[in-house]
């Protein structure tokens, strides 16, 4: 029965994931998000691995040459932020950035 067939899934495809709360040996381990699935009632599930195995994936009649790791809640996972440059490094050339980071604090 989908009970739950109507809940869409919380997180696009690539969005970076750490593992909580679902076994010792497995918390703080990072993955993305590379495919959707859904339990038997419906209710969404995410599919985890690299970041390059989104290309496989999204790649119609592929064989799969990825380890994915299936089933995973939303429960089970907290999405990464994704880090924002200061707005200073945005305006820099490359090379300007570079001096700036390797400034030390103490000049």
């Amino acid at each position: 029965m989908d009970i739950n067939k109507d809940l869409q899934h919380d997180d696009p495809l690539g969005t970076l994931v750490e593992l909580q709360h679902v076994g010792d040996e497995d918390n703080g381990v990072r993955l993305f998000v590379i495919r959707y699935s859904r339990d038997c009632n419906g209710t969404p599930l995410y599919d985890l691995g690299l970041k390059s195995d989104l290309e496989y994936i999204s790649r119609p009649h592929t064989i799969l040459h990825c380890n994915v790791y299936s089933g995973y809640s939303r429960k089970d996972f907290v999405v990464v932020p994704k880090l924002q440059a200061p707005a200073a490094l945005q305006t820099m050339t490359l090379e300007e950035a570079i001096d700036f980071l390797n400034q030390s604090p103490n000049s």
